[in-house]
């Protein structure tokens, strides 16, 4: 039996309409584009660059100048990895609500309150012109792949219906400042040793860490009702960051691995197995310019090679914690060197949240109460990284450094995340460099009894760039 015409014109309407909905869903969800050999959509200032990506999956990029190299490597690590970089530069300027909800309030709230961002903004016109530069041009090729890519976008944008943060160098400060922070556990190792102290005592507490001689004798003000909640909270917020980024304490003292194999020069190299949150984010470059010519490891948002050889020497950023966190006591007559910053939170499909941050010389109050000896008390935070350091500057004088002693030099610029960085030549002579340095404590203040250097008895004061010629 035939269909009658207008059956069979509803039928084809419907038809018609079923696979407009299929294309339409294909064209909104569609990944985003494969770069491949020499097919970049990208605009640069002194001719095209030459990319060649090889068996491995390693990246090779000849440009005419640096900023196009950096701006081509903006692009492709944009490319291969921008859901990833948004998420780490959300969670440093404290704008995941903005994208996630509020089930990520607390992590931003701590992202504010220690001011990665802030840290960025007040250093990143003390940072070396060279150094904005490569931060300018990197950027560049970040927008300029969101921009050129806006409807082939990772699926999650589009899934979750928001969109990527657009780039400027201060980002690339607050990434880094990020990383330092996490990959330290000097905050909750610090928190737990300090509640041993305070439930067991100090003499319970040598003997399951002798090798700390000098802990006090005994424990004056009891804090417990007082800085446990407060610890608790930071400890809490910054745990959220780290399950977020897939970040474990467990793994942070692992290093990099560059084999031989992976240099067209062929030269000894250092290291260990990578931590697991860079085994799928990072990329392998090898970098050719008129001035440059290097190769290995790039973190998404840190636009230096971190791991890697320059055809003469090659170099490691040991992923150690840095002992440079202290919770300290400020003095009473502190309270007129403490502001108030007041910021605000957008959150998606909530009302804004307005929070309100008390920064002292220190570092963030992140608590105040009640001692019945001393009265009101504000606890903060000291951290290595609310000093200025230039080490940004430190990667690209690596970048040509061809011997021990210019290493050195690129070296002393270098402050945080490592706590070491270890050098080999062509004659596999060794050597390592490490950065440990005191805190400055306003007269009158002191430090929470932690596991901490100033109780071990074999740190005998400050130091700041400690290099060790090994061969």
């Amino acid at each position: 039996m035939k269909l009658s015409s207008k059956y069979s014109l509803t039928f084809i309407t419907i038809i018609f309409l079923f696979l407009s909905i299929v294309a339409g869903i294909y064209l909104y969800l569609k990944p985003p584009r494969i770069i491949k050999n020499n097919h970049l959509n990208l605009s640069l200032d002194d001719g095209p660059a030459e990319l060649i990506i090889d068996s491995n999956g390693y990246y090779h990029i000849y440009a005419q100048s640096d900023h196009d190299m950096y701006k081509t490597m903006g692009y492709l690590q944009a490319a291969n990895h921008l859901e990833k970089m948004d998420l780490f530069l959300r969670t440093a300027n404290g704008r995941l609500s903005e994208a996630f909800g509020k089930k990520y309030l607390e992590a931003d709230i701590l992202a504010r309150t220690i001011g990665f961002s802030r840290i960025a903004d007040k250093f990143v016109d003390q940072i070396d012109p060279e150094v904005y530069q490569v931060l300018s041009a990197y950027c560049e090729g970040i927008n300029a792949f969101i921009d050129n890519n806006y409807h082939y976008l990772h699926r999650k944008f589009k899934l979750h219906r928001y969109w990527p943060l657009r780039w400027k160098p201060a980002d690339c400060l607050a990434v880094h400042r990020l990383l330092a922070w996490l990959l330290s556990d000097e905050l909750v190792k610090k928190t737990v040793f300090y509640k041993l102290i305070e439930i067991y005592g100090p003499d319970k507490v040598q003997e399951g860490f002798p090798v700390f001689t000098n802990l006090p004798k005994q424990v004056t003000e009891n804090y417990n009702t007082l800085l446990f909640p407060v610890l608790n909270k930071i400890v809490r917020q910054h745990m959220q960051m780290t399950n977020l980024l897939h970040i474990s304490n467990e793994e942070i003292e692992s290093s990099w691995a560059l084999g031989p194999g992976y240099s067209t020069e062929n030269i000894p190299a250092l290291g260990k197995e990578l931590p697991d949150f860079l085994n799928e984010y990072h990329d392998l470059f090898e970098l050719h310019s008129q001035d440059i010519h290097l190769g290995g490891l790039v973190i998404p948002g840190i636009p230096f090679v971190l791991f890697g050889y320059n055809g003469t020497i090659a170099w490691n950023l040991t992923i150690r914690p840095a002992d440079n966190l202290e919770f300290v006591i400020l003095p009473q007559n502190h309270s007129d060197q403490i502001v108030s910053i007041r910021e605000t939170i957008n959150v998606r499909n909530e009302p804004d949240t307005s929070i309100s941050i008390m920064e002292s010389a220190m570092g963030p109050v992140i608590g105040s109460g009640n001692l019945a000896q001393t009265g009101p008390v504000r606890i903060a935070i000291s951290w290595g990284g609310y000093r200025f350091s230039d080490d940004f500057k430190c990667y690209t004088q690596l970048c040509t450094a061809s011997n021990w002693e210019e290493f050195k030099k690129a070296v002393s610029f270098h402050v945080v995340p490592a706590a070491e960085v270890d050098y080999i030549d062509r004659n596999a002579n060794i050597g390592t460099a490490q950065y440990v340095s005191n805190p400055e404590f306003p007269a009158g203040s002191k430090f929470l009894p932690t596991l901490s250097r100033f109780y071990d008895k074999d740190f005998t004061g400050p130091v700041h760039h400690l290099f060790r010629y090994l061969n």
